[in-house]
């Protein structure tokens, strides 16, 4: 078979334009490369491939998983326009969904030199005011 057909398109393509498929007869998925592609760029996928890639890590590194619904992280996927939240910068590839660990919500959208900036900082940060606060070296801070 030299020429398949995609379901989505209905163009005839080259087999190569097809990604592989074990499950299929065929060995080739049914739809195209750029039909998958354009699928796979849209919001909600990306929101579900997000969830579900969030999951597998918390559990992996013990921390709790992103319980954003899907929907919201689609919406902030939309809205975002490819800029990074903390510099502005655009982000051509795809970018890092800024998360609390503890809670899993989701904070904003960053390129992931600012995601690992800001969760290294943060991270910092609170330990060196906790340890300040037990020290009782906060001037003026009242518990």
């Amino acid at each position: 078979m030299t020429n398949k057909e995609c379901t989505k398109c209905g163009e005839t393509k080259p087999v190569a334009e097809f990604r592989r498929c074990r499950a299929k007869r065929s060995g080739r998925q049914c739809w195209c490369k750029a039909c998958t592609k354009k699928r796979e760029s849209t919001p909600e996928v990306r929101a579900h491939r997000i969830l579900a890639n969030s999951a597998l890590r918390a559990a992996h590194q013990g921390h709790a998983a992103l319980n954003t619904p899907k929907g919201e992280l689609a919406a902030k996927l939309e809205a975002h326009g490819g800029a990074c939240d903390v510099c502005g910068v655009r982000q051509v590839k795809r970018p890092a969904v800024d998360h609390c660990h503890d809670m899993g919500r989701a904070r904003g959208m960053l390129c992931s030199t600012c995601n690992r900036t800001v969760d290294h900082v943060l991270r910092n940060l609170t330990g060196y005011v906790e340890s300040a606060r037990e020290d009782n070296l906060l001037i003026g801070y009242e518990n």
